[in-house]
């Protein structure tokens, strides 16, 4: 994963479709804020494989994330594959 402002390419291209007022403003609607008092605490960028049978120890394919609490009050996750490319997947919450 990476931190998506060590992209300048990804960055620019999300600073040119106006992705941040697009995104903190359907937050804010969602949730009763202004979008004003909205920012990004951790934006990054995760590739996650699907490990095979003899991918033993394989530190480098990173299939999932443990359960986990994120450090912020709202987040989201956007799909960059798409989904017909891919068997599998998925994210759940535990409430």
């Amino acid at each position: 994963d990476f931190p998506i402002e060590e992209s300048v390419e990804l960055s620019e291209y999300l600073a040119d479709i106006g992705f941040q007022d697009k995104m903190f403003g359907e937050m804010a609607e969602l949730y009763g804020l202004d979008s004003s008092d909205l920012s990004f605490l951790d934006f990054f960028c995760v590739q996650y494989q699907a490990k095979e049978d003899d991918d033993d120890g394989n530190d480098d394919v990173m299939d999932q994330l443990e359960p986990h609490r994120d450090g912020s009050l709202l987040s989201f996750t956007i799909l960059l594959t798409p989904p017909n490319e891919f068997e599998g997947g998925g994210t759940s919450f535990d409430a």
